[in-house]
């Protein structure tokens, strides 16, 4: 029975190895960079408001970023007005929602800011009409290691 034990632990941590690599198939795989961003002000609202602005990245200049200083990104993949990242790839890559509109913007911000229905029926903040997310890898505000991740995710450029 001992060897029954040991096939059945390395079948669940056969399975869990398999599932993450889905996950990270599903919304692209790539090396994580960490780049310094400069100080940004931060903008404050009431909640469920969702806030802009604007940082300087020392690698990849102006960068969009939340209040706090959190970095934007879009999927390749979306349309205006449309996403595709739901479910999995919406676990990695949450979208930012403002659950009351106007979403609040820097003057700084020269793009279109809007917002758009999420087949759940959210609110996701958009920038010319292309739907933003976060990463769950950027630990600190500025962080851009979701940049380049598998081809289909890229740092908002305002």
């Amino acid at each position: 029975m001992p060897n029954k034990t040991l096939q059945m632990k390395s079948l669940f941590l056969a399975s869990i190895v398999l599932l993450v690599s889905m996950v990270l198939t599903a919304c692209g795989g790539g090396s994580a960079q960490t780049t310094p961003t400069s100080a940004i002000t931060v903008i404050t609202a009431a909640p469920g408001v969702a806030v802009l602005n604007i940082a300087t990245n020392a690698k990849l200049g102006k960068i969009l970023v939340t209040g706090t200083g959190v970095t934007l990104y879009q999927f390749k993949l979306d349309t205006p007005g449309v996403t595709v990242c739901l479910s999995t790839c919406s676990a990695t890559w949450p979208p930012l929602i403002s659950k009351d509109a106007p979403v609040l913007a820097s003057p700084d911000i020269k793009g279109k800011v809007g917002i758009m229905t999420r087949p759940d029926g959210t609110q996701q903040v958009t920038y010319n009409d292309l739907p933003l997310y976060y990463f769950t890898l950027d630990t600190r505000p500025g962080d851009t290691s979701g940049n380049g991740y598998g081809g289909n995710w890229a740092v908002v450029v305002p």
